[in-house]
């Protein structure tokens, strides 16, 4: 490897190894994990399409006022990745732990901000 290379190095890492972190956090979506986006959605479907479609709503609503890189930087998302989940996408199970701490941040400002 030359210079250039390892200069490079960072922003060239396979996907294999940015799965084996994800697995190591227990992020991967596997059928046998409880924490898969599966056994999320067969503990209770309804509810759980109801939380997804919350969020995206919540989003819609929050863009409304706010673009969407600053939506993206809040909820710790990229922007492409929060526009592909607003317009439908599937999401990670990563994804959905981001945006229940976001909407749990929000909620507590809004309490601040009554209180």
């Amino acid at each position: 490897m030359d210079d250039i290379d390892n200069l490079n190095a960072p922003a060239h890492t396979p996907a294999f190894e940015v799965n084996k972190e994800n697995d190591a956090q227990g992020e991967m979506m596997t059928a046998d994990d409880d924490t898969s986006l599966h056994a999320l959605r067969e503990r209770d479907p309804v509810g759980f399409e109801r939380e997804i479609e919350g969020y995206r709503a919540a989003l819609r609503e929050y863009m409304d006022f706010n673009s969407l890189r600053q939506a993206a930087r809040e909820v710790g998302l990229s922007p492409t990745g929060l526009s592909n989940f607003i317009n439908g996408a599937e999401p990670y199970v990563r994804t959905i732990r981001k945006l229940r701490a976001w909407m749990a941040s929000r909620a507590r400002r809004r309490d601040e901000d009554d209180g």
